[in-house]
């Protein structure tokens, strides 16, 4: 079973850096430390994210699926960390594109040649879909699926589209809508709601050709964010600044 001690104790000892490595000057303007600080947090946010549905995997119901409470509730639960991580890439790609000018900027050009071969080309396929440019990378397509075919806000009419999808499939009524009627929060969950939100990803997946989406998501989710990772530290090692250990006995 996967904890958040086990989690912690594969953390890497802690080390400071200077605090100016996030102000700007002369060099680097103050815009590029805003937009790579936000990068870290994104990276942390993904990071939890994934660890998130490490947690969540342990806890599956046990033996094959079948029509249960255990397992509407898990599959609710993991439509929702999926649709968690699909507002995560938009809020991404919708960085990427308010701050293109950046992208060209010298000096981050500089941090992005530091990557590795891989660790590039994952960044290079986010870049291009936030700035609406097709390619043959796989990546690309996918982020582009994501970035224009999917929503994540609250869409009434993507919703029952999914609703539709999932209750009526091909035009034939399939399972019938299931719900945990309680007199509290806790007694009480929508399964049908969950299935239209799975329904609507996944029929937007099949328009696009797009197989497996969910498991591709979490992958792809993998390599960028050790793209990422990689652009924060380059960018501070670019900038100058070392890091040093932290020996307190506070730790």
């Amino acid at each position: 079973m996967t904890n958040l001690t086990q989690e912690t104790e594969l953390l890497a000892p802690l080390q400071t850096l200077d605090r100016n490595a996030f102000v700007g000057d002369a060099r680097v303007p103050q815009e590029i430390c805003n937009f790579v600080l936000t990068l870290a947090l994104i990276y942390n946010d993904c990071k939890d994210g994934i660890f998130s549905n490490m947690i969540l995997t342990d806890s599956k119901p046990k033996g094959n699926f079948e029509l249960s409470r255990d397992w509407g509730a898990y599959n609710g639960i993991k439509v929702h960390y999926i649709r968690l991580h699909v507002a995560l890439i938009h809020e991404l790609l919708q960085l990427i594109e308010d701050n293109q000018k950046l992208l060209k900027h010298p000096f981050f050009k500089s941090v992005i040649q530091k990557l590795s071969r891989q660790e590039r080309e994952s960044w290079n396929a986010l870049a291009s879909a936030a700035l609406q440019r097709k390619t043959r990378s796989s990546l690309n397509k996918f982020f582009l699926m994501i970035r224009n075919k999917v929503s994540f806000h609250y869409d009434p009419k993507g919703l029952y589209g999914g609703f539709r999808h999932h209750f009526f499939r091909n035009g034939v009524a399939s399972e019938p809508p299931f719900i945990s009627r309680g007199t509290s929060m806790q007694c009480s969950r929508f399964y049908f709601a969950d299935a239209a939100a799975d329904g609507y990803l996944a029929s937007q997946a099949e328009q696009e050709d797009q197989k497996d989406p969910m498991t591709h998501l979490l992958g792809l989710t993998t390599d960028l964010n050790t793209a990422i990772m990689q652009i924060v530290h380059q960018f501070i090692q670019e900038r100058g600044f070392a890091y040093q250990d932290f020996t307190s006995q506070s730790r």
